[in-house]
């Protein structure tokens, strides 16, 4: 049986655990997770929140809280005493879910290099060396490229969320394998077209209203202002809701009231997991606009893939993932422009066939690509690679 040790402050939330419990269940590997004992973290939209790690011992998966050096800066904590770990578990494969700037995947190639030689090594590259790529400041690029040579020196392969940071990370000189799998996984037992929480969600909507949803952070760099502006192009009374937070809520909500249209546009701000699928469900289109920036790359938005589990159709920007991510399953706009989005969204409001169609080719390439199940099939496959 194969064993494979998991490293990963994100998986702390149990939610992000799915498709690694039925990786152990479907196949046979023993999986040892290891997590930080407790976690603070300011990225979610809610603001700040804390996890406190909870233990699970199965037969073939394993969740271990262990001590860190610290509980909130994912890019500088390590494990205290991961040699033991290692000692312990004697992984064939590890998997640090952590970039090639992070020092808990230092710590992990140093102390697999002394203690744990014959096990193979995978990171999982969030940006594709993205700091690397983009900074103007000499000191500052040398600095990264030295961390970034340590990466290529100490691992197996790297994994990406979507195809063309494979081309990034080649681009900077790492030779070893890349492959692009993206991390979280849509569970669909959660994310799947429910009529009952449609109704739901609408009740204080006319059934007859065609809505245009978005979901996840609020910042203009998803394009929410080019949506809100696209939206007083039509002469159709179209209502759009914006379910988050983030840190340009106000400036959005400002403008749809300096545009006159704030009687159209509801903000809900953010909500809990469990809540998501009923506003998706709620959506006769889904939107995001992303644009790309040397600070902001939409490296793989689950709300996107979220939506199209529940059968959504999407209008989304040529910007970094999302046209990967959509496949055929929706319309792509050029970033920024704001005629086009309306021409998408126009298309999709008179052609009920059209949101028909596109729907369940988005809930088809979520369960062939995306959903937890698949992602779990496609590691197992990688595992064949090292194991």
């Amino acid at each position: 049986m194969k064993r494979l040790l998991i490293i990963s402050s994100h998986l702390i939330n149990p939610i992000y655990q799915k498709r690694w419990k039925e990786l152990s269940e479907n196949y046979p590997i023993h999986i040892r997770i290891l997590i930080p004992e407790r976690w603070e973290s300011t990225y979610y939209e809610r603001g700040r929140e804390v996890f406190i790690g909870k233990e699970i011992r199965e037969e073939k998966y394993e969740v271990l809280p262990v001590p860190t050096t610290n509980n909130q800066y994912w890019w500088s904590y390590k494990i205290i005493n991961l040699r033991k770990f290692l000692y312990d578990f004697k992984p064939e494969l590890i998997f640090v879910i952590h970039d090639e700037f992070m020092a808990q995947l230092r710590q992990t190639i140093f102390v697999r290099f002394f203690y744990s030689r014959k096990s193979r090594l995978i990171f999982f590259s969030t940006h594709a060396a993205l700091t690397l790529r983009s900074s103007n400041d000499w000191a500052h690029k040398k600095y990264y490229y030295f961390l970034f040579k340590i990466a290529k020196w100490g691992t197996d392969a790297a994994l990406v969320h979507y195809p063309e940071q494979i081309k990034h990370l080649r681009d900077c000189g790492y030779s070893k394998k890349i492959l692009a799998q993206t991390q979280v996984g849509i569970d669909s037992d959660l994310f799947k077209p429910n009529p009952l929480l449609r109704a739901r969600a609408r009740k204080d909507y006319n059934n007859e209203d065609f809505i245009i949803g978005y979901a996840g952070r609020i910042i203009k760099e998803k394009g929410i202002l080019d949506l809100i502006k696209a939206v007083t192009l039509s002469d159709n009374q179209w209502k759009l809701i914006i379910v988050g937070g983030g840190k340009d809520f106000n400036i959005c909500k400002d403008y749809a009231q300096e545009l006159g249209i704030e009687n159209r546009v509801f903000f809900v701000g953010p909500v809990g997991p469990q809540e998501v699928p009923e506003y998706l469900n709620a959506f006769d289109c889904f939107f995001t606009g992303s644009h790309t920036t040397n600070e902001f790359v939409d490296t793989f938005p689950n709300a996107v893939a979220q939506g199209m589990a529940c059968g959504v159709p999407c209008v989304v920007s040529d910007s970094a993932a999302l046209p990967y991510i959509v496949g055929n399953a929706g319309i792509v706009f050029k970033e920024g422009n704001e005629q086009e989005i309306h021409d998408a969204i126009e298309k999709l409001f008179l052609s009920p066939g059209l949101r028909k169609t596109l729907g369940l080719a988005g809930i088809r390439r979520v369960k062939e690509e995306f959903s937890t199940t698949a992602l779990a099939d496609k590691f197992y496959k990688i595992t064949n690679y090292f194991c």
